[in-house]
């Protein structure tokens, strides 16, 4: 998402600030549902006879000696979203710098509803609100180039969802081993 800021009509701060930080939200959005397309493409598949999402398993075979001694083949059948790394990503910390021009400030009055909702202080102490008014200043001499803004971004991979790490532990005891029969 393009975070859009005027350079030829003076935005409030908060204004500025908080389209920034939407597409923060947005990108972190984004990020969830890339998540769960992920879990969805790679980890299920439709079952045609019954119309119903089966887990999608991979399965190989291996040979060791079973519990008799003798060496036999094995079978076994791994959910495949245990075997892949599912992209859970967050955004740790954002550093936003940027420069603002003011170019007018206005006293709004706060009215009692203003003071108990608007600021979250109490009503009594909230008498006015200066809002600003500016624009980012552009770099250069040529009007189409951009506004500076700079954002600095640290993304981790997030610990899995508590519902996702559970399903990560019934997969767990989904995984199966069986020996082969002699005569399949």
């Amino acid at each position: 998402m393009a975070v859009i800021i005027p350079s030829s009509t003076p935005t409030t701060l908060a204004q500025t600030i908080g389209s920034i930080l939407t597409a923060l939200i947005d990108a972190q959005a984004q990020s969830a549902r890339t998540t769960i397309d992920f879990v969805n493409e790679i980890g299920f598949m439709r079952d045609p006879s019954d119309q119903t999402d089966k887990l999608r398993s991979v399965q190989f075979k291996y040979s060791k000696l079973d519990e008799n001694n003798e060496r036999k083949e094995f079978i076994v059948d791994i959910p495949l979203l245990a075997l892949v790394d599912i992209p859970v990503i967050a955004i740790k910390t954002a550093k936003i710098e940027f420069e603002y021009d003011v170019v007018s400030t206005q006293v709004q009055q706060a009215s009692a509803a203003t003071a108990a909702t608007g600021s979250g202080m109490p009503l009594g102490i909230v008498k006015e609100r200066t809002i600003l008014k500016g624009v980012v200043p552009r770099k250069g001499t040529n009007e189409s180039e951009k506004a500076v803004l700079k954002i600095s971004i640290e993304i981790e991979k997030s610990p899995l969802p508590i519902g996702l790490d559970k399903a990560m532990n019934i997969l767990e005891v989904a995984s199966s081993e069986e020996k082969k029969l002699d005569n399949a």
